[in-house]
């Protein structure tokens, strides 16, 4: 009976090894900057989309989480282009120090 037992744990282990493969495949076709500019867009996306509901139907609760999330977009794409300026003048200040 403990064979059956541990042969389905191996089993079931083996399987979730091989989801997390194909996980891990998914994961390292993404880039950084890609996944942030993504997740910027989406909240750019879902606070124009709260806005609209808070305006039509008069609702102060989701025009408030609108303009809470066009803060956050806001500050997020701001803090990713910032890096990103300060990264490139890093790496020209590297590159002319080796030169």
């Amino acid at each position: 009976m403990d064979t059956d037992v541990s042969i389905c744990s191996l089993s079931i282990e083996a399987r979730e090894m091989k989801n997390m493969d194909k996980i891990s495949a998914w994961r390292s076709q993404l880039d950084y900057a890609t996944l942030i500019l993504m997740l910027i867009l989406f909240e750019f996306i879902v606070s124009v989309i709260m806005l609209l509901v808070g305006y039509l139907t008069g609702n102060a609760y989701f025009r408030g989480v609108g303009i809470g999330l066009i803060i956050s977009w806001v500050t997020s794409a701001l803090a990713y282009f910032i890096v990103k300026k300060a990264k490139a003048t890093f790496s020209r200040a590297q590159q002319q120090k080796t030169n």
